[in-house]
């Protein structure tokens, strides 16, 4: 076994023990939190999980729309 794959295999544990540990404090905290406020996801406590941006409609129609041929 190489390096780079205990590496990587190290690093697949990690994810996974933060997901778990993610997913048990999105648990308390929804259990805790009052009725009015917003419930929480495990990705809001997992520090491996990306945020998702989003996407503007002008970037969409540079890609799709504006494209200009290749010269």
């Amino acid at each position: 076994m190489t390096l780079r794959q205990l590496v990587w295999m190290a690093d697949g544990r990690m994810r996974h023990d933060w997901q778990i540990g993610s997913n048990q404090m999105a648990l308390t905290a929804n259990i805790h939190r009052s009725s009015g406020s917003r419930t929480y996801s495990a990705a809001d406590f997992n520090p491996f999980a990306a945020p998702a941006k989003p996407v503007g409609i002008d970037i969409l129609k540079h890609v799709f729309v504006d494209r200009r041929p290749a010269s």
